[in-house]
């Protein structure tokens, strides 16, 4: 019964979505507002069909209908409720789904909150998500058919992957990777009714900026708790291993923040207006191809699917959508040619510019990577590999301009520059950063490479904090309020700005947990006896038990640690084994001991039979949690970025509130 009613919500939903794409685009077309209005209609029918048939899912998941052939492949009678759950997009037809489902409800928001807007951009803009939302569709009615029926439905499944139900982490990293994956698809959608409707306006660029925003949003946070993930749960004490997969996310997220940099040039100077565009192009088109690598299993990774049949029917609609975007984009370059031009080297649109190549040159030295064994294979047949070494040579010095010119940035005015005053606003961020240089150094800190970005970030943190000196003092606010009364105010009128400082800040946090935790972790490894302890960067770990814990999808074997540090107790630690039915590897969980200056991280590699030892491996890991608040204030940064700013007002009212008549700005 689930078999037959998710299927038929689903067929249903593809023709509803076809037939209202169609409406949309021939009522922009012919300027005929009640076809608009049905393909509205439809973008709210298809959100309502694929919720029902999730819920079906998620009823066949609990209920244990193993009638349904993904049932029978990711459910279990012993999987814990939250884990069975979330199995709707454990596996690949499942995920198709999911997307599906996130697809609908951008789709739906769009329609109401623009319900109001019967401009022809608008319209061919919901065309575009419904004719995305039928691709899934199709491949959901088809070879990605999560419904499938079986005839002799066995008694029970083998559940999801260990590695999928050994941290609750999995109800978060994928939807929060989802909704930003799938969040593309709607500032390409708008980019693209704007073009077919002719040259976008400023308020339509402004509408793509703050859907962009809410994508690049979810896609930082995403990152962030896959990182997370990946330390507390696969036990090799580290947090990003250049996993195709993980590529695969990072490339759209570093092309939309390009856009989000371009954008503002392009506001503030009347520049780069069809590179602005093609940007987001870019940034839907990769998201689309991370989709590809996942699904089609051309690539091996801890995160992708198995090969399947859709691999083809995604690398079709990947090319479809590049060559109808660029032959809009070609048609369209005439009408998109802007008026402003580039006035000094040395100005803010300067910075942004080499911002935005920096940036695009990170995404195809990644790219490049990422897809060169498929190109190996297919050129010579044999089998390549490129691993982190690459990606580190490579990667690493584009990322380090990059923060130079976050320090660099806000220092620069728009337009031409005066030399003088420019290296007098470098003088201060130069100091600090030479200065956390020789502290660092006094504080018997080595190495040139962490030293050399430990000195960027005091660099850019010092301009920063200049920048928003400036701003005090040019609004005539610090003379007479002291900073924590006038900074709210300033934020409450002009949040964008303060929100790309936020960013920033989590960004070099960011920097200074990933620099930190590479370059100065230790580790060692000990078989240990019950009662044996090991010593490592001043903790001493005692082995105080071994104990069995049966549950009901798996057996825990866990491996009980007494910590103490300088004589003082520091609590107990408790890393596991834990084996599941029918998997031959056993699948480890570490405990990690967070502090905000270092951690303490344990792993169990081996467990004797007879519960007498465990070959134990322990890391130490300076400033990790950092990486985690640095990302959580990104986020928090995007979301900030999207709160309404306070318009300009009359001359005669803005004599009274001389406050925020600067244009809205953000330093790249």
């Amino acid at each position: 019964m689930a078999s037959l009613a998710g299927h038929v919500l689903t067929l249903s939903a593809l023709f509803i979505a076809l037939g209202g794409a169609v409406a949309c685009f021939l009522g922009g077309y012919r300027d005929r507002s009640d076809l608009v209005a049905a393909g509205r209609i439809a973008g709210l029918l298809v959100f309502g069909l694929i919720t029902a048939a999730c819920g079906v899912m998620i009823y066949a998941l609990v209920a244990h209908d193993f009638s349904v052939k993904y049932v029978a492949d990711v459910g279990s009678r012993q999987t814990p409720l939250y884990y069975t759950v979330i199995s709707l997009w454990a596996a690949l037809e499942g995920s198709i789904l999911f997307w599906g489902f996130i697809l609908s409800l951008y789709t739906a928001l769009v329609v109401m909150l623009y319900r109001g807007d019967g401009s022809r951009a608008m319209a061919y803009a919901v065309g575009v998500l419904l004719t995305i939302s039928s691709f899934f569709l199709f491949v959901m009615s088809g070879p990605g058919n999560p419904f499938i029926r079986l005839a002799n439905p066995p008694s029970n499944g083998p559940g999801p992957n260990p590695l999928l139900q050994n941290h609750p982490m999995m109800g978060l990293h994928p939807p929060l990777l989802y909704l930003g994956y799938v969040g593309l698809s709607v500032p390409f959608a708008l980019a693209m009714g704007a073009l077919l409707a002719g040259n976008p306006r400023r308020d339509e660029l402004s509408r793509i900026r703050r859907w962009a925003l809410v994508a690049w949003a979810f896609l930082s946070l995403g990152i962030i708790a896959g990182m997370w993930w990946s330390y507390d749960v696969l036990g090799w004490g580290g947090y990003w291993s250049w996993d195709p997969v993980e590529n695969a996310v990072l490339m759209p997220w570093l092309v939309t923040t390009a856009f989000l940099h371009s954008l503002q040039v392009q506001q503030r100077r009347q520049m780069l207006k069809t590179w602005t565009l093609t940007l987001i192009v870019g940034a839907f088109v990769l998201s689309i191809f991370g989709t590809f690598l996942t699904r089609s299993g051309v690539l091996a990774s801890v995160h992708s699917f198995t090969q399947s049949a859709i691999g083809p029917i995604f690398l079709g609609f990947l090319t479809a959508v590049m060559a109808v975007s660029v032959l809009i984009l070609v048609v369209r370059s005439e009408q998109l040619s802007a008026p402003g031009t580039l006035q000094s080297v040395v100005s803010r649109e300067s910075a942004f510019l080499l911002n935005n190549l920096l940036l695009v040159a990170l995404t195809l030295t990644v790219l490049l990577g990422t897809v060169f064994p498929l190109l190996a294979e297919a050129l010579s047949g044999q089998s390549l590999s490129v691993g982190a070494p690459y990606f580190d040579r490579v990667a690493v010095p584009i990322a380090v301009g990059l923060l130079f010119l976050m320090g660099v940035g806000p220092v620069l005015p728009w337009g031409a520059s005066r030399l003088e005053e420019t290296s007098e606003r470098l003088v201060v961020p130069a100091l600090a950063a030479l200065g956390a240089i020789c502290l660092l150094l006094l504080g018997g800190v080595r190495g040139t490479g962490p030293l050399l970005l430990f000195g960027l970030v005091a660099f850019v943190a010092a301009a920063t904090a200049g920048s928003i000196r400036r701003d005090l003092r040019s609004r005539q606010v610090g003379t007479r309020e002291p900073w924590y009364e006038a900074f709210p105010l300033l934020v409450r009128g002009n949040p964008r700005r303060y929100a790309g400082y936020l960013a920033h800040l989590g960004v070099l946090l960011l920097v200074v947990g990933i620099t930190a935790s590479q370059s100065f972790g230790t580790q060692a490894y000990r078989t240990l006896r019950v009662g044996e302890s090991m010593t490592l960067s001043g903790y001493r770990l005692t082995l105080a038990g071994i104990r069995p814990d049966p549950q009901s999808n798996r057996m825990v074997l866990q491996a009980f640690v007494n910590v103490s540090q300088s004589g003082a107790a520091k609590g107990s630690l408790a890393p596991s084994i834990n084996y599941y039915p029918g998997v031959q590897q056993p699948v480890i969980t570490p405990a990690v001991h967070i502090a905000a200056s270092r951690d303490l991280y344990l792993v169990v590699r081996a467990v004797d039979r007879r519960l007498r030892w465990v070959s134990l491996q322990a890391y130490v890991k300076p400033l990790v949690s950092w990486i985690w608040f640095g990302g959580g204030l990104v986020g928090l940064g995007a979301i900030m970025a999207l709160m309404p700013v306070r318009r300009r007002r009359p001359a005669e009212a803005r004599q009274e509130v001389p406050l925020f008549a600067e244009p809205i700005e953000v330093a790249p």
